[in-house]
């Protein structure tokens, strides 16, 4: 592995320059690679350059702010025959995951529900069993949101027609996701609290498909959406608004501000959520409806056990202030920066520490809460803290006790809450710092070999207490890495973590990103694509727009993965049907002349 490309940022300032190579051997199809800067932050795994201004937070050093090299490879497959769902699926298992109408199968949608109940639904409480299993019994609701939950869930599936043996778990939801997303210009067009929840579920799918840019943006739209349904803001007096919109407004606020909150640190930005302006109350236990179901699953909404949900709110919301100031630029540092830095610090650890006994982390709970469906968002709750808290504590024991413990009472806890993966990264590093802390030098250098030599020449002795050290760290390294490989298979994103990890125990403590996304690849089938053969076929140092042609197998492809399933081109909106298109909606014709292609012109031509 090799060190940070020294390639200057100002080549790639004016936009994305992409370049074209012949695939590997062995191979189908031609890779695109696409290579531009994006902005990391301190807390980001792989934080930028750009700014030399530390922050000292504890025993953290967080240093660099700035542009880091990101490069997308993308697989264009032409091998397979137009109109496949996906890679690996055929017309006939499309047909029987989605019918004609554009909603998915209902045995395969209460399957999936199932399923997303136990991963997700603790995660999305504005989700009610009762009201989904209505409206898939009458065939109503929202088809974009039916979509995106079975795209989410169906990496958890076991079921023969979603599970297929030339798919990754990752991948099985994709002709779901691909149905969806052919909605997506109609949903922005139609505010719902519905659509806004879909596009954090497409969030989620994309970082299981390892679509950095694309888990920003779906996060942002549901942000900004939220936003403009007033969703953050707590009821007025007399409000016009229902108590029960009330209740479901704020359900689904909060599912909105931790996954930004969340993506917000693992990038190093400051959050989309404008913190200050957060006046929504936090769920009471009030706001929990019991979710009555005729489902076989144990112990579905037991009411005993209270859910950590709205703990895990305010945890986050005192996370904001604290994620925005790491983050923030270094010419924005004034004299009380540090005081309030620390003063964010230590409110979020006072909350952590009154916990009610029944959030506490110990083993006891951690098994009343996976019984109850509860144990993603309880390991969420206190793998954060403890990712925080490993700056000024030694709480990269407790993250792996966390994971141990975990894998032992409810394995597929953690592995439904993909962006946890940093708290591993975190603590993996703390193992590897206590290790070998003098031998590296501040740039990343491995002086180690001299270190042990002049050891060795002063000392013939062992260090038991060191080996004893060593070894405690390795197999500490080697339990983060083992839960960093089984959350891959469901999210591929996580492998990026992964390889930062092996990187920083190898001393090279500048993450080269670059070299990390080279290795990863995404797959887009694309027929017939024109522009990818234009430049196999050396055209020269000037690259042209692609032909409109290629552009609309582009947009049809970008637009819905599954070129049998019609295009929307404009809301279609039915009775109560405010949450997405009605199954009814799936019947439109494209309409190929409304398609705009400038920002597809931007995207694939180089400036």
């Amino acid at each position: 592995m090799g060190g940070s490309s020294d390639t200057s940022p100002n080549e790639a300032v004016s936009g994305i320059s992409p370049t074209v190579r012949p695939e590997d051997k062995g191979g189908k199809g031609r890779v695109v690679k696409v290579t531009w800067w994006r902005p990391h932050g301190r807390t980001a795994i792989a934080p930028g350059k750009g700014a030399p201004a530390t922050i000292v937070l504890g025993a953290w050093v967080l240093t660099g702010t700035g542009l880091k090299r990101t490069t997308l490879r993308v697989r264009l497959d032409d091998s397979q025959i137009p109109g496949s769902a996906q890679p690996g699926v055929s017309f006939g298992v499309t047909a029987e995951l989605i019918g004609a109408d554009g909603v998915p199968d209902q045995t395969i949608m209460r399957h999936l529900l199932d399923l997303f109940m136990v991963h997700f639904g603790c995660q999305f409480p504005f989700v009610e069993r009762a009201k989904v299993e209505r409206d898939i019994e009458r065939q109503t609701g929202s088809v974009f949101l039916h979509n995106s939950m079975a795209a989410v869930a169906a990496r958890f599936s076991t079921h023969p027609s979603i599970a297929l043996p030339n798919l990754r778990p990752h991948e099985y939801g994709n002709v779901f996701a691909g149905r969806a997303k052919s909605l997506l210009g109609s949903m922005l067009a139609v505010p719902s609290r519905e659509s806004v929840l879909a596009f954090l579920l497409l969030a989620l799918t994309a970082a299981g498909n390892d679509s950095e840019f694309e888990v920003w943006m779906m996060t942002g739209l549901a942000v900004r959406m939220g936003l403009d349904l007033g969703l953050h803001l707590s009821p007025q007096p007399n409000s016009p608004i229902s108590v029960e919109d009330h209740r479901l407004n704020r359900l689904l606020w909060w599912s909105v501000l931790i996954l930004d909150l969340a993506l917000s640190f693992g990038e190093g930005r400051q959050t989309t959520t404008p913190i200050d302006e957060i006046t929504q109350l936090i769920p009471t236990e009030q706001d929990f409806h019991l979710q009555p179901s005729g489902s076989t699953l144990p112990e579905m909404g037991s009411p005993s056990i209270r859910s950590p949900f709205p703990y895990a709110a305010k945890q986050m919301l005192l996370f904001g202030p604290l994620i925005n100031m790491l983050n923030v630029d270094s010419h924005r540092f004034t004299s009380e920066f540090d005081h309030r830095l620390q003063v964010a610090l230590a409110e979020a650890i006072r909350h952590y520490s009154e916990l009610p006994p029944d959030m506490r982390w110990n083993v006891r709970n951690l098994q009343d809460q996976c019984r109850a469906h509860h144990g993603p968002i309880y390991l969420f709750l206190h793998l954060w803290m403890h990712t925080i808290l490993t700056s000024v504590l030694d709480s990269a024991r407790t993250i792996g006790d966390i994971l141990v413990l975990s894998d032992i009472i409810h394995p597929n806890a953690y592995l439904a809450i993909p962006f946890v993966n940093q708290s591993f990264y975190v603590a993996g590093c703390a193992y590897i710092n206590e290790l070998e802390p003098r031998f590296f030098t501040a740039d990343g250098v491995d002086t180690a070999p001299r270190a042990r030599q002049r050891e060795a020449s002063t000392s013939g002795r062992t260090d038991i207490s060191r080996n004893l050290l060593a070894s405690v760290a390795n197999e500490s390294l080697i339990t983060f890495q083992q839960g960093l490989s089984k959350q891959t298979r469901y999210w591929s994103c996580v492998a990026r973590t992964t390889q930062s990890l092996e990187q920083h125990r190898h001393g090279i403590h500048d993450i080269d990103l670059e070299d990390i996304t080279e290795k990863l690849e995404t797959v887009l089938s694309l027929p017939g694509s024109g522009y990818a053969a234009r430049h196999e076929d050396g055209g020269g140092g000037s690259h042209q727009a692609p032909q409109t042609s290629s552009l609309l197998e582009l947009e049809r492809y970008l637009d819905s993965s599954s070129a049998d399933l019609p295009l929307v081109a404009q809301p279609c909106l039915t009775g109560d049907a405010m949450g997405g298109l009605l199954a009814t909606s799936g019947t439109q014709d494209v309409v190929e002349d409304s398609v705009q292609f400038s920002d597809l012109d931007w995207l694939l031509g180089e400036t």
